[in-house]
């Protein structure tokens, strides 16, 4: 996924899917937890969307590991 803003890009790649099933829960289950629909969820997961940092930081929390576990971000 590309964030582009205008003075510079920043690449983000998202883990999230690996981080999930590291946990062995389901998506849904999650979604639920957090508040979600499971559509929200799905879309941070496949990259077309990116969550606010709160739900961010909660879901890095619930899954045992740190924001930047789950999401690389690169300038260009």
């Amino acid at each position: 996924m590309l964030v582009e803003y205008k003075q510079w890009v920043i690449k983000m790649k998202c883990r999230l899917k690996e981080w999930i099933a590291k946990s062995k829960r389901t998506q849904a289950d999650i979604a639920k937890e957090m508040g979600l629909t499971d559509q929200q969820l799905s879309n941070w997961v496949t990259g077309r969307s990116v969550p606010p940092l709160k739900k961010a930081m909660q879901i890095a929390k619930i899954l045992g590991c740190d924001i930047s576990d789950i999401w690389e971000w690169e300038e260009d």
